[in-house]
């Protein structure tokens, strides 16, 4: 049985990794037409590292959710 404080844990990381990873995108968007083109890198970094975080996240998740019981 999956233990539910674990999966909720872990679904609310995977939840915060991924609405960060569209606010990033969204601000990397607004830079990039204001002109702001310094502020595209740094964004783009940050959301990279991000999407390391999510992509691990996603995968502890899934192991968690089709562990077998």
């Amino acid at each position: 049985m999956v233990n539910l404080s674990d999966k909720l844990n872990h679904d609310f990381k995977f939840f915060v990794t991924w609405a960060f990873n569209v606010v990033m995108l969204q601000w990397t968007i607004e830079a990039y037409l204001g002109l702001e083109f310094h502020l595209v890198y740094r964004y783009t970094a940050i959301a990279m590292v991000s999407v390391v975080f999510a992509l691990i996240t996603f995968f502890v998740w899934r192991k968690i959710e089709y562990r077998k019981t």
